[in-house]
C-alpha cells in the first residue's frame, strides 16, 4: 500500500479556503463592532471603511472633532485608572 500526498495541491487548497473565511470573519467582526462605536454624528462608525476585508486587520480611522476626542479620553482615562 502506497500513500500520494501532493503538498502543492494542499496548501493551495488550504490558502484559499483560509483567505474566504478570514474575509467573512472581518465582515462580521465590523458588523458587530459597529454596535459598539458611540454614534452620535455617524463620523466614527463610517471610518471604518479604512479597513480591507481579508487582511485581518479591522481599524477605525478616528476624525478629530469634539465627540471623538472627548470619547477618546474617557477611554484614555479609563486604560490609565485600570493599569494602574
Amino acid at each position: 500500500m502506497s500513500v500520494i500526498f501532493d503538498t502543492g495541491k494542499c496548501k493551495a487548497r488550504l490558502s484559499g479556503n483560509i483567505e474566504k473565511a478570514q474575509r467573512a470573519l472581518d465582515a462580521q467582526v465590523l458588523k458587530d463592532s459597529n454596535y459598539y462605536v458611540p454614534f452620535i454624528t455617524g463620523d466614527l462608525r463610517d471610518s471604518s471603511d479604512a479597513t480591507k476585508i481579508g487582511t485581518g486587520v479591522i481599524e477605525w480611522k478616528i476624525k478629530l472633532s469634539p465627540f471623538s476626542i472627548k470619547i477618546l479620553n474617557q477611554l484614555l482615562h479609563t486604560i490609565y485608572k485600570n493599569w494602574r
